[in-house]
């Protein structure tokens, strides 16, 4: 037998948030519990000037979709309809696995590797806020502007894996910057009901939030950092893209 005496060792475990950009920020933490807050300091959105402003959130296999189930969300206001800007883009069209949800000429348009999709004409207008929502389930895709469907494509079963990062405002590796204002942010793995579309049209986040993968709320005036409220710490870094204040700016009143 083991000779001596046998000695037990019980790590300290200690819970609370471990990601080191947030408020709350516990150093002592080795389990995250999913507390993490960020900050807030009122009601912003990002103005994008169309020539050279994007955020790069760079990749993770978190927004890897594969062929399930998903929900890009964004709301944006345009300074001019008629342009070629993307909004929120996983790599390039070019490439395998891509994803994209984008303003052009007027039109609403769901990309995907070498496959467009595309609204009427002048559903799109300038200088108005609207919520644009692409989602697609059991492989049919959608594309929303506010509450009204203006896309309906046959199953779409491509996979939408790659190691392309995540960005906003443009497109990656090419220019198609977008020039308008961008807000609310949101990423999902499965595709919101027709009720949560309307609840996201109201101003808030899906009823359930399970299956958030990202979400930007863009309410810090920080000029470097697009804080991820998701809990999975994918923030994004800001190229030139300005804060625009707007409505509450009181944290407990909003």
């Amino acid at each position: 037998g083991w000779g001596g005496s046998i000695r037990c060792f019980k790590e300290n475990i200690v819970e609370g948030c471990t990601d080191s950009l947030a408020s709350n920020y516990n150093s002592n933490a080795n389990i995250d519990d999913g507390s993490c807050n960020y900050p807030f300091t009122g009601e912003y959105s990002l103005s994008f000037d169309g020539n050279d402003d994007w955020v790069q959130i760079n990749n993770s296999s978190i927004f890897n979709l594969g062929t399930g189930d998903f929900t890009v969300q964004a709301k944006i206001k345009t300074n001019n309809s008629s342009q070629n800007g993307r909004i929120v883009a996983k790599g390039d069209t070019g490439t395998p696995g891509s994803y994209q949800i984008n303003v052009d000429n007027g039109k609403l348009r769901t990309s995907f590797y070498n496959q467009d999709n595309y609204s009427a004409d002048n559903t799109l207008v300038s200088d108005e806020w609207e919520l644009l929502t692409m989602t697609r389930e059991n492989g049919h895709v959608k594309g929303y502007i506010g509450l009204t469907q203006h896309i309906s494509e046959n199953p779409i079963w491509a996979d939408l894996d790659n190691d392309l990062e995540l960005v906003i405002g443009r497109e990656p590796g090419y220019t198609s910057f977008f020039e308008g204002e961008i807000d609310d942010v949101v990423i999902l793995n499965r595709a919101i009901s027709d009720s949560e579309l309307e609840t996201s049209y109201n101003g808030s986040l899906p009823i359930d939030t399970n299956g958030v993968i990202a979400y930007y709320n863009f309410n810090s005036d920080d000029s470097s950092i697009l804080y991820d409220h998701s809990g999975n710490g994918n923030h994004g870094t800001i190229h030139g893209a300005t804060r625009i204040g707007y409505g509450c700016t009181d944290e407990y009143a909003c």
